[in-house]
């Protein structure tokens, strides 16, 4: 049955939302509070990195069998029920569990997360774009899920703000008692949001029994184009992992207080549905695989500038440039990667399964890059151990480009 219009958009939206909540929990809190998060829950950065290398290592899991349910059951179906269980890990983490019960939450949410959800999104949103205008469609998945993140943020850091009463730091209970209240709004909505995607969700499209998954893997394999996009996905989701950093380089090298660093990742957050939102648009006039060449430029350029060590105390606006820079080029290059799977001349039916086969490798950042990230910032406090993180990450921006230059020619 072909949506009206009205139908059409108010689908997206709900795909949108449920997109970037599910994920609010496990990183974009952690991203934008990250100074708090480390203090309140008395981790380090490696510990912290551990989490999120055991959530990647489930997830690595959840890609592949997680792909088999995505085309043969309905979208709309697995998404609610990853929604349910993300937030009943919410409400445990209101709790402020020990370092070792995080770990088994992450490992919970690796699969929560994953599992029914991941292959069945991206799956929706190519059946809502056609074959048509596939960057616009995932370029307004993208641009709409940092919209929803943004929000969040605003109202999380204002309730933090608003509870810290204005001070600078403050003991651990006092951020505890800040930052509760935002885990139990974030919690609340990813619940909230679970009830109204089971009502009202509709992706038009059924599960399918021919699905034959093994075969599809076999050929997805020896398809050159998918194997690329399995290394793109790679460099640039690299690029999304240090992001994360942004707020703790301002604490750390900046000097900023929890607040002001939390502004920080909150304006990284800001940024993602403006660039993902002019990447989509650039798409109708541009190839997809031109844009994402500049936005591994703008990546690598981001990257060295920061491992240089320039930025410190008084280059505070080339820090901001900087970062928007690199930011541009990540959310950019994110809000595409996934349209270039028709040009792979996937058929939409096993788009689940090739999906999760790309996740495979393309997500593996989640299980290196936390406890990378963490050692180096550990053993090199300061701003020495930014410097090595960037330049990690202008590393992967360099493949990310050479990928996306062989997908173009071939």
């Amino acid at each position: 049955m072909r949506l009206k219009f009205n139908q059409r958009t108010f689908q997206l939206l709900l795909i949108i939302l449920s997109a970037e909540l599910i994920f609010i929990l496990p990183f974009v809190l952690p991203r934008i509070f990250k100074p708090t998060f480390l203090k309140v829950f008395e981790i380090n950065n490696l510990e912290l990195g551990t989490c999120y290398s055991l959530y990647g290592i489930v997830a690595l899991f959840s890609y592949l069998f997680g792909a088999y349910f995505a085309d043969r059951f309905r979208p709309d179906r697995l998404m609610p029920l990853s929604l349910f269980l993300t937030s009943l890990g919410g409400f445990y983490l209101v709790t402020l569990p020990g370092y070792h019960e995080l770990l088994i939450l992450y490992a919970f949410w690796g699969f929560t997360t994953i599992f029914f959800f991941w292959a069945s999104m991206i799956k929706a949103t190519r059946i809502w774009g056609g074959e048509a205008k596939q960057g616009l469609a995932y370029s307004l998945l993208d641009s709409g899920r940092g919209m929803v993140s943004a929000l969040v943020g605003i109202a999380g850091v204002g309730i933090f703000g608003l509870v810290m009463g204005g001070a600078d730091e403050g003991p651990v209970v006092e951020s505890a008692k800040a930052f509760v209240p935002v885990l139990i709004l974030v919690s609340s909505l990813v619940l909230l949001m679970a009830v109204l995607s089971f009502l009202f969700m509709r992706t038009g499209v059924s599960g399918s029994d021919s699905i034959r998954f093994l075969g599809t893997m076999r050929r997805s394999l020896s398809n050159p184009g998918v194997l690329l996009l399995m290394f793109i996905v790679c460099s640039a989701y690299v690029g999304y992992k240090v992001t994360g950093n942004y707020a703790l380089y301002a604490s750390d090298v900046l000097k900023y207080n929890e607040v002001e660093s939390a502004w920080v990742g909150s304006l990284v957050v800001y940024l993602r549905p403006i660039v993902a939102l002019a990447f989509g648009l650039l798409s109708l006039r541009l190839n997809e695989t031109r844009l994402m060449k500049w936005g591994f430029f703008l990546m690598t350029l981001g990257g060295l500038v920061f491992a240089s060590g320039w930025i410190d105390t008084s280059w505070v606006i080339i820090f901001y440039m900087t970062m928007i820079t690199g930011v541009t080029g990540v959310y950019g290059i994110r809000a595409l990667y996934f349209s270039l799977v028709a040009q792979c001349k996937v058929p939409i039916e096993q788009t689940g399964t090739v999906v999760g086969l790309i996740s495979i490798i393309g997500f593996t950042p989640d299980i290196f890059v936390g406890p990378w990230t963490g050692y180096l910032l550990d053993q090199y406090p300061g701003i020495l151990g930014h410097q090595w993180c960037f330049l990690m990450l202008s590393c992967f921006s360099l493949l990310g480009w050479g990928c996306i230059w062989l997908f173009k020619r071939l």
